[in-house]
């Protein structure tokens, strides 16, 4: 079980620039497992800008942290991500690509370990969505992903692709 709240501030410097600030804070509840409840709190500042009509750039940093009555589940994410959305207009299509870094340190050493996990992940998807003409509030989407994780612990060394494919109607 989790509850939480996680307001968002924005400002918009010009007509195409905005700035964000993310913020979270969580409490997650394990059944059966008191002791691996934890506080999750994320913080990410971010920026949005629109160079041309069709276009927008986004850049943002993250931090986050996870305290949990077991110092395994504990944790520090620092990250960061770049992307670019288009639009094309007239044959409704909006296209993005975005790429993330993201650092992930944990507190404590788990069973047959001798030293605490830390992992770095780097990660790149682009989606295409367009809009059917010819029947209205239809529209199809599909993604792709890659992500790349390195860990100084074997086992959470791994590569995953992601495929997503969806279609949508709105009344």
């Amino acid at each position: 079980q989790s509850w939480g709240i996680a307001p968002r501030l924005q400002y918009a410097a010009r007509p195409d620039l905005q700035f964000y600030l993310d913020m979270s804070v969580a409490r997650k509840s394990f059944n059966g497992n008191n002791d691996r409840d934890l506080t999750a709190f994320t913080f990410n500042p971010s920026l949005n800008f629109q160079p041309h009509e069709n276009g927008n750039i986004a850049v943002g940093l993250q931090y986050g942290r996870e305290n949990s009555g077991l110092d395994i589940y504990s944790n520090t994410v620092r990250g960061a991500y770049l992307g670019y959305q288009h639009n094309f207009r007239e044959q409704g299509i909006r296209a993005s690509i975005t790429a993330s870094y993201t650092s992930t340190e944990f507190d404590g050493i788990q069973a047959a370990y001798t030293e605490a996990r830390e992992d770095v992940s780097r990660k790149i998807s682009a989606s295409l969505a367009y809009t059917i003409p010819e029947m209205d509030g239809l529209s199809l989407l599909g993604s792709v992903s890659y992500q790349d994780n390195d860990s100084n612990l074997d086992i959470n060394t791994y590569g995953r692709t992601l495929l997503s494919l969806s279609l949508t109607k709105r009344f």
